[in-house]
């Protein structure tokens, strides 16, 4: 039974305003989930969430441009449009001049390939990235110019959202998520993680000066304790350094427990894990002593015993370092405090290296976002103690100066009346967007029908309120198709994207999402109205509960006929390269079991390559219902190869597919008519194997070019005959090549061409297509984007051909900031010739509307 009417007053009458149309028709779901911005010194982040998960190929081009082209395809059926056009969405998220952005775009095309299109306002370089979920997608941009009217909300002194002007920041649902799933340190208050036990080497700085150490007034009582102090060298800034160390100790927790003892006389100290050359050398030159206290003279007998850092090895490499530092950073931007925070604790544990003083400063801005204001306090001082000088230096002593003055005037002024007061800010925005589609053919010399005449409006509304524990957050995204055709056309429909709201406790790192909401992974098949709820149980681990009532489509209510229940974990930097996923998830249809699944997903990413693996197994049927082989690889040329394994049942495996082709509606009737193992066997029945093999390579050519080569074989397995429904038979493997050439600035800048050619051969056919498509600016607000497709089919067994012809025109005008016009008209004829007798088809459609932000 439905309990959310499919009916909306409000949207109905927005429908009426206007006779636009859009091609973002109510046809088919969103494809885009949120866009969220965020900015650090020269870097912009965008991050781009999908509703489905896609697999990021290559993007062009790799010079800078204010046009980014960026190439996607699905990894299963979610991100596939039953629509013959390609589907378009079109964003303009709020922040965007932080990236210099102007909007963002995406296009689904029907076999599941995709374009994300991103326009900024002047030529950018960006990086883009997809670690860990691939429903995301990150863009950094570099040093884009930003406008005078969000400078306040830049100076703020967190990764920020775009706010209104003088408004306080309010964090993005991104970035408390994000605060939640990967909490790092959440098990100690301490400076440093909790103590690791290694078969490493730790030791204590004591103290680190210009001037070779004074090692008079150093007890030899730690000499009886079998310790030994030696003294290190290390250059900074063309200074050399003298750090004066107490070793060495096998654990962390060890090296605490003595620093303890020695904290008020040497308050400057921390903990050092060394490398094992440092260690060798330390204790070839162990120093013997007895007495109260050392003889000044023993001064020089250390200082003969230096070491310097060019004698060192250190646990990691060169590169891993550099590849920590990047995700680091990139996590920083992402708003991922805590995972940077993890990370640059990690980098700094290994011995003095290149990046330690970035790592340094870096970790206590992690630290000061992440509201720890005492941990940064305590990091900064310790980067001044280590570099006091130079510009780096005098940027961390204002920060240091900036938290210490905040926290005395918060401790003093703020009572806990007026904090409420300032965090019970309310911040909203949304969108609305109204398009007229019109479609109309005509076969042969019969009269023209009108198969579509509809008012389309998109409505979507986010607040979000910030609290000291707590933030709420929540969104309403609802689409309403109004039929003009009346008796004749499909009737009024109102769907219901997201109906949900988010709660984030920011102190027990826990989080709760309830309403309509969409989940890929973790079992999940997509959108569902219920539950999922998040419990950050360790930095590294993550665990999930989701329940539900599964919705085939927005369109539909709440279905209570279906319910899953749902339990994962999510498992980082295990063995340090890899993130896992597991899950087990278990849906009842009817009081039927429908589907006992358990499956995980592993992921790996560098600074090159990527390898994801996902498998679903269904343990009622005994049947793998799907398993996906990912893999990318960018070489240092930056010629990109990717490839893809991809098995999965079709459609996925469920006791409901014994429903196909049956009479019968629900489950429970049909098990009454043959019995709930017949109808299991009937659902294994209707369902079908799909097999894909792809393989691609993405090659620059000079600096305006890249040329893109897909080769795929596909094979399916059809299903048998029974309970009264027909055999699907099987289909021989098909084998579709694809090669698309892209220019860009060939005739301005900013332009973008695609010239694309494409071969399929299976099924008795075989198909040969070519398109162009182009992209223009005319003026300041204005775009066009004339296409053309052209395709020959050919059916072998009986030579008939089929070509087809399908112009368009698109048009973009922008004006105001906050408004876009949009009209797009085109065509398709086809004439088919077939025993000798030709026949046509033609066809027009038109698409025009407007879309408003506030």
């Amino acid at each position: 039974m439905a309990v959310i009417s499919r009916a909306s007053t409000f949207v109905m009458v927005l429908a009426c305003w206007s006779p636009w149309a859009s091609q973002t028709a109510m046809a088919v779901d969103l494809g885009l989930d949120q866009v969220l911005i965020s900015r650090q010194a020269e870097i912009a982040s965008v991050n781009v969430q999908f509703e489905c998960r896609y697999r990021y190929i290559d993007h062009f081009p790799l010079t800078q441009s204010d046009r980014l082209q960026i190439k996607l395809v699905a990894v299963d059926q979610c991100g596939r449009t039953p629509l013959s056009t390609p589907r378009r969405e079109i964003r303009r998220p709020v922040g965007r001049e932080l990236a210099a952005l102007k909007e963002l775009e995406l296009v689904r095309n029907p076999d599941g390939t995709g374009l994300l299109l991103l326009h900024f306002d002047q030529p950018v370089s960006v990086v883009v990235k997809q670690r860990g979920d691939l429903s995301r997608l990150l863009v950094e941009v570099d040093s884009p110019t930003v406008k005078e009217n969000t400078s306040a909300a830049i100076a703020l002194p967190v990764v920020p959202n775009v706010q209104p002007s003088g408004s306080r920041h309010i964090g993005t649902d991104e970035e408390r998520f994000a605060r939640a799933e990967a909490r790092a340190e959440l098990v100690t208050e301490e400076t440093f993680q909790a103590p690791v036990v290694d078969s490493g080497h730790y030791a204590i700085n004591l103290e680190s000066a210009l001037q070779p150490v004074d090692v008079s007034k150093i007890g030899a009582a730690l000499f009886a304790q079998g310790l030994q102090f030696y003294s290190m060298q290390i250059v900074v800034d063309g200074r050399t350094w003298h750090r004066l160390r107490l070793g060495f100790f096998r654990t962390e927790s060890e090296a605490e427990a003595v620093f303890d003892a020695l904290r008020s006389e040497y308050p400057q100290g921390w903990i050092v894990r060394v490398a094992d050359s440092e260690h060798s050398i330390a204790v070839k030159n162990k120093i013997e002593t007895s007495g109260d206290h050392l003889a000044g003279a023993l001064t020089g007998a250390v200082a003969d015993r230096v070491i310097s850092t060019e004698q060192l090895s250190t646990g990691l490499s060169a590169g891993q370092i550099d590849a920590l530092m990047g995700e680091a950073r990139s996590a920083l931007l992402a708003g991922d405090n805590d995972r940077s925070i993890q990370i640059y604790t990690k980098v700094l544990r290994e011995p003095e290296h290149a990046a330690s003083r970035t790592a340094q400063e870096f970790l206590g801005l992690a630290r000061e976002r992440n509201g720890q204001n005492a941990h940064a306090v305590t990091e900064y001082r310790r980067y001044l103690m280590l570099y006091p000088d130079g510009e780096d230096a005098a940027r961390v002593g204002q920060r240091l100066a900036g938290l210490t003055a905040v926290r005395s005037a918060h401790e003093v002024a703020v009572t806990p009346s007026q904090r409420s007061s300032r965090n019970s800010r309310w911040d909203v925005y949304g969108g609305l967007s109204q398009y007229y589609r019109r479609d109309e053919n005509q076969f042969d010399d019969q009269d023209r029908v009108v198969s579509q005449s509809s008012v389309l409006t998109d409505f979507d509304l986010i607040t979000r309120r910030s609290g000291e524990r707590l933030d709420f957050s929540s969104r309403i995204t609802l689409g309403n198709l109004y039929d003009m055709l009346g008796e004749e056309g499909p009737g009024n429909s109102t769907r219901i994207y997201y109906l949900y709201a988010d709660l984030v406790d920011s102190q027990w790192d826990w989080s709760a999402r309830i309403g309509r909401q969409s989940l890929r992974g973790s079992g999940v098949l997509g959108r569902f109205d219920g539950a999922n709820v998040s419990w950050q149980w360790r930095p590294e681990v993550r665990l999930n509960v989701m329940s539900g009532f599964p919705v085939d489509s927005s369109i539909d209510g709440i279905d209570t006929d279906r319910v899953f229940y749902g339990v994962s974990t999510d498992l980082n930097d295990v063995l340090d390269i890899f993130d896992i996923s597991l899950f087990y998830n278990t849906q009842i249809v009817d009081g039927i079991d429908d589907r006992q699944a358990v499956g995980g997903e592993m992921r790996y990413f560098d600074t090159a390559r990527s390898l994801v693996a996902l498998i679903d197994y269904d343990i009622s049927f005994a049947e793998i219902n799907s398993f996906v082989l990912l893999g990318n690889w960018a070489f240092a040329n930056r010629v990109t190869l990717n490839a893809m394994v991809d098995f999965r049942k079709s459609p996925l495996l469920t006791t409901r597919n014994a429903l196909i082709g049956q009479s019968d509606t629900k489950l429970d009737e049909l098990v009454q008519l043959f019995g709930e193992d017949e109808v299991r066997q009937l659902a294994e029945d209707r369902t079908g194997e799909l097999q894909t093999y792809s393989v691609g390579v993405s090659l620059p050519l000079f600096d305006r070019f890249q040329l893109n080569t897909d080769l795929s074989m596909v094979d399916y397995t059809g299903t048998v005959a029974s309970g009264g429904v027909g055999a699907i038979p099987d289909s021989a493997g098909s084998i579709y090549y694809s090669m698309m050439l892209v220019g860009s600035g060939l005739l301005q800048a900013g332009d973008r061409s695609l010239v694309g050619v494409g071969y399929a051969d299976g099924n008795g056919s075989s198909t040969v297509s070519m398109s162009l498509d182009t992209r223009y600016r005319v003026g300041k607000g204005l775009r066009i984007n004339p296409r053309i497709r052209v395709s020959m089919r050919e059916v072998e067994r009986t030579g008939a051909e089929r070509w087809i012809a399908a112009p368009s025109l698109r048009t973009l005008y922008r004006f105001a900031r906050h408004y876009e016009l949009e009209l797009e008209v085109g065509g398709e004829w086809s004439s088919q010739k077939a025993n000798g007798i030709t026949s046509d088809y033609n066809a027009y459609f038109v698409y025009a509307g407007y879309r408003a932000d506030f």
